[in-house]
C-alpha cells in the first residue's frame, strides 16, 4: 500500500476510534458504522474497541513466548524496524496486543539490548489508553528492585501516524512463572522461597505507593540464576499497565473509575471483581500473590470462578469459601494452611495488614518459629456460613423460634393444668385434657429441636467441598441428607414424625424448593389426618402449607381445594379473626386473583383487612401485607392509580415500622416498583427496585424466588426505557442463577418467555 495512503488510513482510524471510545459503550458501534464507510477499516476499529473494553493484556502471548531471536521474527513488513528514537535503534518486533507493540532495540550508550513498548496510534487517541500507558511508565520509573523490570527512558515520538508514547525497559530473557513450574521440579521450600521473592518485589512497589492490580503467573517472568542456592530462580514482575499509583507528594491517586473492573479473573480479589475502586488497597495484591502461591504449591487454584460473566464471578467470590491447602494435600495441614487462609480471606480487613507481614509469617514457618496468624474462630466460620446460606439460616431461625414458642406454650399450659387440677378435682378431666395437649406440643417441639440440632446443624457444620468439582453441598441437599432417617427415628410416633417433616417442608419452602416441600407436606397431611382427624388444627396447617406449594407449582386446582379446606376448617376451629384463619384467607385470595376471579379475591381480602385492622392494628406486618395484596389486585384490573397510592403508602409504613431491610418492606417495595412501571413511571420504579434486588440477592440468594422475580421486573423496566441490552443481561443473570439443573423448570420457561418478548413491543405484568 502507498505509504501516504497508510498514514491517511491510520489517522482516520485514530480520529474515529478516539471519538467512539469516549462515548457510552452502547453507542460506540452505531457511531463507528455511521462515520466509517470503509468496511475493512470499520471492522478493524470495532475490533480495537472490543479489545479496549475487555482490557486485554498489553502483550499477548507473554513476551518470553514470542521472543525467539531477532532474526526469527517477521519484521519485514513492520515500517518501524530500522527506525531510531532518542538513542535507541529498533531492531525487531517481539509482539503486539490491543494496547500496543513491543520491540527489541539497541541502546547506543550504554551499549545494551532493551525492550521498547510503543502505544498504538489508535490507543493514543483514547484518553484512558494514554493515562494507563503513562501510569505504567511512571510506575516502573520509580521502582528499582531486582524483582521488577527496570525502565531506562520514556517519551513521545511521531513515526508518521501522529505522536505515540513509548518507554524503554529492561529486556528480560525469562519464562512466565506458569511455564517455569511445568518445566522445573522444585521442593516445597524452594517454592516458598520463590513466593517470598515475589512478596519482596511487590512490597517494594507498595512502599512507593504503587499497587499492581494484575499480578498473575503470566506477568511474572523467571530468570535462572545461581546466586541463591535455596531458590535458583529470580522472578521479574512486568506489566504495570493497570497499576494504581498513589502520588502522596501531590495528594493525588491514579485509579480505576468506580465500577470499572481491571485484572485477570482467577487472580483478582473480591473487591476488584466488584469494581470497588476505593476499596482496592495493597491487600488486593496480597490476595493475588496468595492465589499464585497456592497454585505454586498445589498446581490448582484455591477457587473455581465461573467464566460465564463477571457478575457470576462476583457472586462466586462473595458466596464461596476458598479451598484450604490441606483439601488438596494433607501434608500442608497446620501453620502453612493457616497462613494462606488468612491471605485469601474474602474480607480484606481480615487479611494481613501488608504483604510484608504475609512474607514474615512464611519466613517464620520456614524457620520453624511460631506464626502470627491464627485460625478463624468457630464464631467467625459460623458467620461466614450464614452469609453464604442466608435463606437456610433464616429458615432455621424460624424453626428455632417456633420450637421456643412451643416450649413456652407447653410450660404455660402445664402450669395452668396443674392449677386447675389443684383448685377443683371435678375439673380433673379437663385438666387432664389440657395436660395431654401440652405434653403433645412439648414432644413436638423437643423432637424438632433435636432433629435440627443433632442432624441438620451437624450436617451443615461439617459441610466441606466434595466430589471431583470440589463443591459445597447445596442447602436442599443438606436437608435431604439430614432428613433421610426421620422415619426410622420417629416412625413409632406418627404425629411427632409429621411435626418434624412439617419443619423440613417449611425450610424447603423458604428456600424456594417447592417440589421437595410439596413431598414433605403431603406426607405430613397424611400422618396428621390419619392420627388427629381432618378437623384438627395441625391437619389444617398441613392442608394450608400443601396448598401454598401447589400454588407456586402452578397446580391451581389442587391448591384451591386445599386452601378452601384449610380456610373452612380454621374458621370453625379457631374463629374468623384468628391469625391463622386470616393467613389462609390471604393465600386463597392470591390464588383466586391468579385465576382472574378478582371479585371473589377482593371480597376475601377486604374481610381479612377489616379483621386485621381491628385486631392487629393498621401498622402490623400482616395488615400491611393484606393491603399490598389488595393493591396488586387493583393493578391487575387496570386500576393503576389506586394501586399505586396503596402500594406507596404500604411501602412507607413498612419502612417506618419494620425497617428498610425487613422482608415485608422489601416485598412491598418490589410491588410498588411494579405498579410505578405499569403506570409509565419507569425511572421512579428503577430507583426503588435496584437496591431491593441487591438485598433480595443477599437475603435469599441469587436463585431465590423473590430475587428472580425482581430481576424479571428490572428487565422489563429497562426494556421500557429502551435499553434492551441491560434488559437481556438481567434475564441472563436470572438463568445463570438457576443453574443447569433447572433449565427446564417453569421459572426458567418464564424467563425465556420474557427474553422472547424483548423483541416485541408487548408488555405485561410479572407473574410470580
Amino acid at each position: 500500500m502507498n505509504p501516504s495512503k497508510t498514514t491517511e488510513r491510520w489517522l482516520e482510524s485514530k480520529r474515529i476510534f478516539g471519538l467512539a471510545i469516549d462515548l457510552p459503550a452502547s453507542q460506540r458501534t452505531a457511531f463507528v458504522s455511521e462515520n466509517c464507510e470503509d468496511a475493512t477499516l470499520r471492522a478493524e476499529i470495532l475490533q480495537l474497541i472490543r479489545q479496549s473494553e475487555c482490557e486485554p493484556d498489553f502483550l499477548e502471548p507473554p513476551l518470553a513466548d514470542l521472543w525467539a531471536g531477532i532474526e526469527g521474527n517477521a519484521t519485514a513488513e513492520d515500517p518501524l524496524v530500522g527506525s531510531a528514537v532518542a538513542g535507541f535503534c529498533i531492531e525487531g518486533r517481539i509482539g503486539a496486543g490491543g494496547m500496543g507493540t513491543v520491540y527489541a532495540a539497541r541502546q547506543m550508550a550504554p551499549n545494551r539490548w532493551v525492550a521498547i513498548k510503543l502505544l498504538n496510534p489508535l490507543q493514543s487517541a483514547a484518553q484512558r489508553g494514554l493515562q494507563r500507558f503513562e501510569a505504567e511508565s511512571r510506575a516502573l520509573a520509580r521502582l528499582q528492585h531486582p524483582g521488577i523490570a527496570h525502565v531506562y527512558a520514556s517519551g513521545a515520538h511521531d513515526f508518521g501516524f501522529g505522536k505515540q508514547l513509548w518507554f524503554a525497559m529492561e529486556l528480560i530473557d525469562g519464562t512466565p512463572l506458569n511455564h517455569f513450574m511445568k518445566e522445573r521440579s522444585l521442593t516445597v521450600r524452594q517454592r516458598l522461597m520463590l513466593i517470598l521473592k515475589i512478596c519482596d518485589a511487590v512490597q517494594h512497589a507498595h512502599d512507593r505507593g504503587i499497587i499492581h492490580r494484575d499480578l498473575k503467573p503470566a506477568n511474572i517472568l523467571i530468570v535462572d540464576t545461581s546466586d541463591d542456592v535455596n531458590c535458583p530462580a529470580q522472578p521479574k514482575i512486568v506489566d504495570f499497565g493497570v497499576a494504581r499509583i498513589e502520588e502522596s507528594d501531590r495528594g493525588q491517586v491514579t485509579q480505576t473509575q468506580a465500577g470499572e473492573i481491571l485484572g485477570t479473573l482467577n487472580y483478582m480479589s473480591p473487591e476488584q471483581l466488584r469494581g470497588e475502586a476505593n476499596s482496592i488497597r495493597t491487600s488486593s495484591d496480597q490476595f493475588s500473590v496468595a492465589v499464585i502461591g497456592f497454585e505454586l504449591l498445589t498446581g490448582q487454584l484455591p477457587h473455581a470462578r465461573p467464566t460465564s460473566s463477571w457478575l457470576a464471578a462476583i457472586r462466586s467470590a462473595e458466596w464461596d469459601e476458598a479451598r484450604k491447602l490441606s483439601d488438596l494435600d494433607v501434608n500442608y495441614r497446620g501453620d502453612l494452611e493457616v497462613i494462606f487462609s488468612k491471605a485469601l480471606e474474602t474480607d480484606a480487613s481480615r487479611r494481613y495488614s501488608s504483604i510484608r507481614h504475609f512474607a514474615e509469617d512464611l519466613r517464620r514457618y520456614l524457620d520453624r518459629r511460631p506464626i502470627l496468624a491464627r485460625p478463624a474462630s468457630q464464631l467467625y466460620r459460623a458467620s461466614r456460613f450464614v452469609s453464604r446460606h442466608r435463606m437456610l439460616a433464616t429458615s432455621m431461625c424460624i424453626s428455632f423460634l417456633a420450637i421456643s414458642g412451643g416450649l413456652i406454650l407447653f410450660a404455660i399450659e402445664a402450669r395452668r393444668a396443674n392449677r386447675a387440677a389443684a383448685v377443683a378435682s371435678s375439673q380433673a378431666d379437663k385438666a387432664s385434657l389440657e395436660a395431654e395437649k401440652a405434653k403433645y406440643e412439648s414432644e413436638k417441639a423437643i423432637a424438632v429441636s433435636s432433629f435440627i440440632t443433632n442432624d441438620l446443624l451437624l450436617k451443615i457444620l461439617v459441610n466441606k467441598p466434595a466430589g471431583p468439582e470440589r463443591r459445597l453441598v447445596s442447602p436442599p441437599e443438606l436437608i435431604a441428607l439430614a432428613s433421610a432417617n426421620i422415619r426410622s427415628m420417629f416412625g413409632d410416633r406418627p404425629t411427632i414424625e409429621a411435626a418434624v417433616r412439617n419443619e423440613v417442608g417449611t425450610i424447603y419452602y423458604n428456600l424456594g424448593a417447592f417440589l421437595e416441600a410439596r413431598d414433605e407436606y403431603q406426607r405430613v397431611l397424611e400422618l396428621w389426618g390419619h392420627e388427629l382427624g381432618d378437623a384438627h388444627v395441625d391437619t389444617l396447617k398441613a392442608a394450608n402449607n400443601l396448598g401454598l406449594c401447589y400454588m407456586h407449582l402452578g397446580e391451581t386446582e389442587k391448591a384451591e381445594k386445599l386452601l378452601d379446606r384449610a380456610l373452612r376448617g380454621r374458621t370453625v376451629a379457631l374463629g374468623e379473626s384468628d391469625s391463622q384463619t386470616l393467613a389462609t384467607m390471604n393465600n386463597l385470595a392470591i390464588l383466586l386473583q391468579s385465576t382472574h376471579r378478582t371479585k371473589e379475591a377482593e371480597q376475601l381480602l377486604r374481610v381479612a383487612l377489616d379483621q386485621q385492622e381491628r385486631v392487629l392494628g393498621l401498622h402490623h406486618k400482616d395488615t400491611l401485607t393484606t393491603a399490598a395484596n389488595l393493591a396488586s389486585l387493583f393493578a391487575k384490573r387496570g386500576e393503576i392509580e389506586k394501586a399505586k397510592q396503596i402500594h406507596l403508602a404500604v411501602y412507607e409504613a413498612c419502612r417506618t415500622n419494620l425497617g428498610e431491610d425487613h422482608v415485608t418492606t422489601l416485598a412491598s417495595a418490589s410491588r410498588a416498583a411494579q405498579t410505578l412501571h405499569l403506570g409509565g413511571e419507569h425511572t421512579e420504579a428503577l430507583v426503588i427496585l435496584t437496591p431491593v434486588l441487591h438485598k433480595f440477592e443477599k437475603l435469599k440468594g441469587p436463585a431465590g424466588h423473590d430475587t428472580i422475580t425482581a430481576r424479571r421486573l428490572l428487565s422489563r423496566i429497562y426494556k421500557a426505557q429502551g435499553d434492551r441490552e441491560a434488559a437481556k443481561l438481567q434475564l441472563q443473570l436470572a438463568l445463570e442463577a438457576l443453574g443447569p439443573d433447572q433449565t427446564n423448570s417453569e421459572v426458567a420457561a418464564k424467563i425465556r418467555r420474557d427474553d422472547a418478548l424483548l423483541d416485541t413491543q408487548a408488555t405485561e405484568t410479572i407473574k410470580p
